[in-house]
């Protein structure tokens, strides 16, 4: 289940933070490092604890397998983003095709 969430969210997640969420323009009175850092940081972490969350409760996963789902969960988007980097980001950290 982790691996097909992370494999459904982590792409549009990355496509989102491209073209859609420009935290730093919506709140320009805010400091950078919460607008740019603590809210998405934030945003993550809920993510991560809803996650957790829901492995527990509908798939009754003891603290131990709800954990590891998490891992599983934050490593397939982490070689998701990895990827990205790698192979379509361009100048400037700007999303890109590859080629």
């Amino acid at each position: 289940m982790a691996v097909v969430v992370a494999l459904i969210i982590t792409p549009p997640a990355i496509i989102a933070d491209e073209f859609l969420f420009d935290f730093a323009a919506w709140l320009p009175g805010v400091p950078a490092v919460i607008s740019n850092g603590l809210l998405p940081a934030v945003l993550v972490l809920a993510g991560i604890i809803g996650f957790y969350g829901l492995m527990k409760r509908y798939y009754a996963a003891n603290k131990n397998e709800a954990i590891q789902a998490v891992f599983v969960l934050l490593l397939i988007a982490f070689i998701i983003l990895t990827i990205t980097c790698i192979w379509f980001r361009g100048r400037g950290m700007a999303l890109m095709r590859p080629g």
